[in-house]
């Protein structure tokens, strides 16, 4: 970074005319690709053409404000565990979407538009960080791991209450899962406990 930055974060938001309090955090480059983006970077977000559709990645990556509003949210979670690893339901059940599903689809899909992975399936794409070198191979091996377990207690769940005329639902009932499926459900809900700061580091990595 350069001893006399470009811009600060207050200086653009002066120039746009933005109201309120900014830091001073010094933006030494601007780019508007998102792959190039770096600690210091201004990311600006060019309107393009949408994706239209979940899988296209690079549909997506066109326009700019749909890849920063997808960026934001990439790996968020409402945490299953609470204190001492014990779950936290809601009439008894756990919402395995908001809880670990939704964030690592969101994550891998942000990241593979980033570091331009080309694999559209959810492993597929945290493979293929993996395969780049950045972060740690037990963390992409830990999120593929924790999408199976979350998909397939999901599943079996759906099919019971199906099976009961219950509308399925994201949520599985704590309560039928044997000893050893609440382990699996808390080895995958600890995996993604800090998915979205995984998220953002690995955005500016590469």
């Amino acid at each position: 970074m350069s001893a006399t930055p470009l811009w600060t974060i207050a200086a653009v938001a002066r120039a746009l005319g933005l109201s309120g309090k900014f830091p001073e955090t010094a933006i030494d480059f601007v780019t508007q690709d998102s792959r190039l983006v770096k600690p210091g970077s201004l990311f600006v977000a060019l309107s393009g053409t949408p994706s239209g559709g979940f899988f296209s990645s690079f549909a997506s990556a066109r326009d700019g404000w749909e890849f920063a509003a997808n960026a934001e949210a990439a790996g968020a979670v409402e945490s299953g565990l609470g204190f001492f690893g014990r779950f936290k339901t809601s009439q008894g059940r756990i919402d395995l979407k908001k809880a670990g599903l939704f964030g690592i689809v969101t994550a891998a899909r942000v990241l593979a538009i980033r570091h331009h992975i080309v694999e559209r399936s959810t492993p597929a794409r945290l493979a293929g960080i993996e395969a780049l070198g950045l972060g740690a191979a037990d963390d992409f091996d830990a999120l593929i791991g924790a999408q199976a377990t979350l998909l397939d207690l999901l599943l079996q769940q759906q099919v019971a209450d199906i099976e009961r005329g219950t509308p399925p639902t994201n949520a599985v009932a704590l309560k039928r899962l044997s000893a050893r499926d609440r382990d699996r459900l808390r080895v995958a809900l600890e995996a993604v406990r800090h998915l979205d700061a995984l998220t953002q580091d690995l955005l500016f990595q590469g």
